[in-house]
């Protein structure tokens, strides 16, 4: 074993545990001083395996200088280099990952401060450690694990986590320490004063008694230096690596083997290797503070700061230092070129908190990107007015007219995309011009003027392959297909999503083709290749979820239009509950006359009449707009015309639905409905029947006559005995089953304990606290990490409950793997929290008695006896499903002795008798079935009040208290 250097002791166990390559990644956790780095320095020196070190930094907020750290890391590490390194960071990973070579012994990439890690950079490190090759790892030293999707990681089993449980110094460490410094100090007292934390324990060597506070300790430590090295220090405290070169940085000389006598006073500075320390946060913080007490020093060293960053094109760190130097004009200048960037590379969470560190009157341009920023980052209502306040006073340039038209589009406002749109291209140029053209093209399609549209994106199509841009050419051709849809040029369409697919996929561009693959994944079913469609849109479903929920309601309808192909209905309801809920979370009504019409065929498929009526309606009302009424509306006016026995009117309807219908699967929908209507009147053509026949040769039959079996089994029947080549002839086809069974269903039954049931066989649930996480998700819906754990474990912050939560996700996501055959992540990390994956089938049956009661049937509800419900659950939340439950029980009760006891007095004494029985010890129970008795039954009140007098005494060995038969009293009871 090498030598430790003089404040170093070689960490054994925790070296043991970086050095186990059973996981592509190792997460130091702890707060400051724990020897994070220093742990990772000493494994560096003494592994054979190659190793590339990358300390982060604030800069590291800016994507395009992690992206450029990073690439530069990797390509010390293997030789990778992305042909684009000015990518975005998922297709930088994925030319990263192509490249990497996987016959050699694999790589240690160290990754040392990752706190400076956002949230898009964290995802981005959770799917690079996801894909890594064999033999690569990542070892990352943080002490805040906010920016990284760490839980998620760990359950996975792809990472593992030392905490302050491992990097603490044992007693046999401390020991080795004191020696190593030939010191006689109590090694037991100064584990107890300490509680083992390592700079702790070193700083204590500067006094006779260990003390407790790291400040003072720090004080000390600099109190015995020469006067001339404490007059420089407060210089360094922007500076997160001291090296003798800090003298030619600062522009001055330092005093004479500063850094020498810097670490022979024993101050934390880790050694990093070629001259370079690393100075504790702790230390530093205490010079900061110092000069802070210096206001012209601590301007100066600002501006130094802020100067060197933007030399090192990490403007964000440059802009933060212009701030704390208060020169505004430098903050605008390092601004001009780094907001554009972020709104280009979607940083808006960078963006918008770059922009609020303006310390007076922003200029016009930086306003604008901060309502951008704004109007993306949930803070909608205050960039909208910003916006409107700037556009009236005319200072908006084409960014803000691009956000205007964005915003408006989203809200259905057509006209205002197309007024916002025209008058950005007014004052826009270069790639802004592309953007708002995109909007003026989706406005125009939108209202009906399908040649401008096409004419806009013809002439962007032609300039991007002019100058060789693949990737704004497929941007464009993702807008150019929706013209050719609405203009009903079907064929040409499916070729542009096939140019626009293998470009994204040749430039592994996998968020931007989620569109164009969510576009496929319907042309896929129309072509009945059912298989590679499921498996597209739960890898499409996947991805939205983590990255762009604005894509789920489309994709949720694609699957429950599948699964009704397959007669999976359940299933279809389930996927449309899910559509909508997200449409809802998102504020998203454009999509709504969408989301009616795929109700109507759930309904109508079913022959459920009144149900599909009710989607019926809610069709017409939600499209008003003229593109609905032309182009979706008239084929589910001809399907209620048809329902309804209104011949004439479904025959003009579906005539409309076959010109008009832009949908491919909707117009030979129409078509098939008026050779039903045909052969009903018997005026079957055979040039309907030629006409018909081409039209489905090029489609899947089932995938098209899914919704409309019951309206055409008369003309199956005539087409098999006089026209059995017709693609129409014969039975309608089988549904086959789902190759994901995804809509198989678990229940979780909560009783006196939590149970998992899939149909009628109990599904063992891994650990107890599974359970008590499967419930808690299915009552919330989804949340974070610490709303978990608050819950789960009383706010309790022990790494023992952290790492047993970790466990506890990993074996609950494999058992619902297993349980319902799910080809997906069952319980996925996306946006921040934990959730089911909505397309999941699991019931929870305090849930299902709720709803049932909203809906008029209580029984369910009112036989919970709820204080006995999961009696080893004491937790505040559970008690607060406790309390939800019993106020809809007395809601339950109420809505008996009112309503229900009108209209059907017979029913409501029974479940009345139903409620006494499921709670018997609950008075107002008794008290709401004596007052039913006493106006429907009023000769059994009487022996229901002994029998409630009798129960207590039996099974409690008490009787009624005196308010109680007070109020017995008062119904005219002898409680005697």
């Amino acid at each position: 074993m090498p030598r430790a250097l003089p404040s170093e002791v070689i960490r054994v166990d925790a070296l043991a545990q970086l050095s186990v390559p059973d996981r592509p990644g190792v997460v130091l956790l702890a707060p400051s001083g724990y020897g994070k780095t220093t742990l990772l320095a000493q494994y560096a020196r003494n592994t054979t395996r190659p190793v590339v070190w990358l300390s982060l930094g604030p800069g590291d907020e800016d994507t395009a200088v992690f992206r450029k750290n990073l690439c530069q890391a990797f390509h010390v590490a293997c030789g990778v280099l992305p042909t684009d390194p000015t990518g975005a960071l998922l297709d930088v990973m994925d030319r990263i990952l192509e490249q990497m070579p996987t016959d050699g012994p694999g790589v240690d990439i160290v990754l040392d401060r990752a706190e400076h890690v956002t949230q898009t950079h964290g995802a981005f490190l959770a799917a690079l450690i996801d894909l890594l090759p064999e033999g690569y790892r990542v070892l990352i030293a943080t002490y805040d694990s906010q920016g990284f999707p760490l839980a998620r990681l760990v359950a996975s089993g792809h990472v593992s986590v030392l905490t302050t449980e491992h990097l603490r110094f044992t007693d046999q460490e401390t020991a080795i320490f004191l020696q190593a410094h030939d010191r006689g100090q109590d090694v037991a007292q100064l584990m107890v004063s300490s509680e083992g934390w390592p700079v702790s324990i070193a700083l204590s060597l500067l006094e006779s008694t260990a003390q407790v506070d790291i400040n003072q300790l720090l004080h000390d430590a600099l109190t015995p230096l020469p006067t001339e090295v404490l007059a420089a220090l407060p210089d360094l405290a922007l500076f997160d690596e001291w090296s003798d070169d800090l003298s030619d940085v600062l522009g001055r000389p330092l005093p004479p083997e500063w850094l020498t006598t810097l670490r022979r006073a024993g101050l934390p500075l880790t050694p990093l290797g070629r001259g370079l320390y690393r100075p504790h946060r702790l230390l530093l913080n205490l010079l900061e503070r110092q000069l802070q007490r210096l206001p012209d020093r601590n301007r100066q060293a600002h501006l130094l700061r802020a100067q060197m960053a933007a030399q090192d094109h990490d403007l964000s760190t440059a802009l933060r230092h212009a701030r704390r130097a208060e020169r505004p004009d430098l903050m605008e200048a390092y601004a001009r070129d780094l907001f554009p960037a972020l709104r280009v590379q979607l940083d808006f969470t960078l963006l918008n908190e770059l922009a609020g560190l303006h310390p007076g009157r922003a200029p016009d341009w930086w306003l604008e990107l901060q309502a951008v920023a704004q109007l993306e980052t949930g803070q909608g209502e205050a960039g909208l007015s910003l916006l409107h306040t700037m556009l009236n006073a005319r200072q908006l340039s084409g960014v803000g007219f691009a956000a205007l038209a964005l915003h408006a589009a989203r809200q259905g406002n057509f006209e205002g995309q197309l007024t916002h749109a025209q008058a950005g291209l007014d004052v826009a140029d270069g790639t802004v011009r592309t953007a708002l053209a995109m909007q003026l093209a989706s406005a125009f399609i939108s209202l009906e003027r399908f040649a401008d549209g096409e004419q806009v994106t013809d002439d962007l199509i032609r300039q991007a392959r002019a100058q060789g841009d693949d990737l704004t050419e497929a941007n464009v051709l993702s807008m150019h297909q929706y013209t050719l849809l609405m203009q009903r040029r079907w064929m040409e369409r499916e070729e542009v999503l096939r140019r626009a697919r293998s470009i994204l996929q040749a430039h592994g561009q996998r968020r931007r083709a989620l569109q164009i693959d969510t576009e496929w994944a319907q042309v896929l079913i129309e072509q009945g290749q059912h298989d590679e469609a499921a498996a597209l849109l739960t890898e499409c479903i996947e991805l939205a979820l983590r990255t762009q929920p604005i894509h789920l309601p489309t994709l949720y309808q694609a699957l429950a239009r599948l699964k009704l192909i397959r007669g999976d209905r359940d299933g279809a309801a389930h996927s449309l509950a899910n559509a909508r809920d997200v449409m809802r979370s998102l504020n998203l009504p454009v999509l709504l006359p969408f989301l009616h019409a795929s109700h109507f065929d759930l309904h109508g498929s079913a022959a459920d009449l009144e149900r599909a009526d009710q989607a019926y309606a809610q069709l017409r009302d939600a499209a008003q707009r003229p593109i609905f009424r032309r182009h979706l509306l008239p084929l589910f006016e001809g399907l209620h015309a048809l329902d309804h026995r209104q011949a004439d009117a479904a025959r003009a309807a579906l005539s409309a639905a076959t010109r008009d219908c832009v949908d491919r699967t909707h117009a030979a929908r129409a078509q098939t409905l008026l050779l039903a209507l045909d052969a009903q009147q018997g005026q079957l053509s055979r040039a309907a029947l030629d006409a018909s026949r081409h039209t489905l040769q090029a489609l899947d039959v089932p995938s098209v006559t899914y919704a409309d079996q019951r309206h055409l089994s008369a003309l199956r029947a005539y087409l098999a005995a006089h026209c059995p080549e017709h693609p129409l002839a014969g039975q309608a086809a089988a549904p086959t089953a789902l190759p994901d069974p995804v809509s198989v269903g678990l229940r979780v039954e909560v009783g006196r304990k939590i149970e998992l049931w899939a149909g009628d066989q109990p599904v063992k649930l891994p650990l107890a606290k599974a359970g008590e996480l499967l419930l808690w998700l299915l009552w919330h819906g989804r949340g974070t990490l610490h709303d978990i754990l608050n819950d789960l474990w009383d706010g309790s912050r022990d790494p023992k409950h952290h790492e047993y939560f970790r466990v506890v996700v990993r074996r609950l996501r494999q058992t619902l793997k297993d349980a319902l055959g799910f080809p997906g992540d069952p319980l996925p990390y996306a946006q921040g929290a934990y959730a089911l994956q909505p397309e999941l089938n699991v019931a929870l049956n305090l849930r299902a008695a709720q709803d049932a009661a909203r809906n008029g049937d209580p029984a369910q509800l009112l036989r919970l006896h709820v204080d006995a419900l999961a009696t080893d659950l004491t937790s505040d939340w559970f008690e607060a499903i406790r309390d939800s439950l019993r106020q809809d029980q007395l809601y339950a009760l109420g809505e008996i002795e009112g309503r229900i006891s009108m209209n059907d007095p017979g029913l409501a004494v029974t479940l009345m008798k139903q409620a006494v029985r499921a709670q018997p010890a609950d008075a107002e129970t008794h008290l709401a079935l004596i007052r039913v008795l006493l106006r429907h039954e009023p000769s059994s009140a009487p022996s229901a009040f002994q029998a409630y007098r009798l129960m207590l005494e039996r099974e409690y060995g008490e009787v009624p208290s005196r308010e109680v038969l007070s109020r017995f009293r008062d119904l005219g009871l002898i409680t005697a």
